[in-house]
């Protein structure tokens, strides 16, 4: 009967033990993690506020005004004024510096080559199909004697010289409009013309 009853005293205090282990994992486990929770919810307010704030955006910067570049701000340069240009020549000073220094053997040739001879003569007074050139350089047109011209040549005023001679020998009519005078070959040839005249000039003054 004893051992009965020490069994079940001790049976009796396990029990006790048992159900204040089980009451005291039951607390912990109810009231520490409404603690914990607790702490994390009282900590949480105080994290923010201690949280440094946030810097304000820097306002922006106050826009300069963008500098004008120096050549811009500076006024403008005047251009250099170009120098005067020289006077233009006038065609017959340009011409007679081209017509000079002719070779009149070259230009024995052109006049044979283009037929003058069968019209003209250098002898004085022997006037053909046209009039003699004897004298004929720097002699007004249509003053030889013995030669019927045309009214337009002989009113025209023209002087025959190396300037209107060049354009005479590449066309009459161009020269003096209405006058008879046809060239069978006009010579076009610059260097032609210029030994034509040379050969010209000194036959006409023999």
């Amino acid at each position: 009967m004893k051992q009965m009853e020490i069994t079940k005293i001790l049976g009796a205090i396990l029990v006790a033990a048992l159900v204040v282990m089980v009451i005291k994992v039951v607390s912990n486990h109810l009231f520490g993690t409404e603690g914990e929770e607790g702490a994390t919810q009282e900590a949480a307010p105080t994290a923010t506020a201690e949280a440094p704030a946030q810097p304000a955006e820097a306002p922006a910067a106050e826009a300069k005004p963008e500098q004008a570049p120096a050549a811009a701000a500076a006024p403008a340069e005047q251009p250099a004024a170009a120098p005067a240009a020289a006077p233009a020549a006038t065609p017959a000073a340009t011409e007679t510096a081209d017509l000079s220094g002719g070779d009149p053997a070259a230009g024995k040739k052109v006049f044979q080559g283009h037929l003058c001879f069968a019209c003209h003569s250098f002898e004085a007074g022997k006037n053909g199909a046209g009039p003699s050139l004897h004298g004929v350089f720097g002699a007004k047109a249509g003053g030889v004697e013995g030669f019927s011209f045309s009214d337009a040549l002989k009113n025209s005023g023209l002087v025959f010289n190396a300037e209107t001679l060049d354009k005479w020998v590449q066309g009459p009519q161009k020269v003096v409009s209405g006058t008879k005078m046809v060239l069978a070959k006009p010579v076009t040839d610059a260097t032609d013309r210029k030994n034509l005249i040379a050969y010209i000039k000194e036959e006409s003054s023999k």
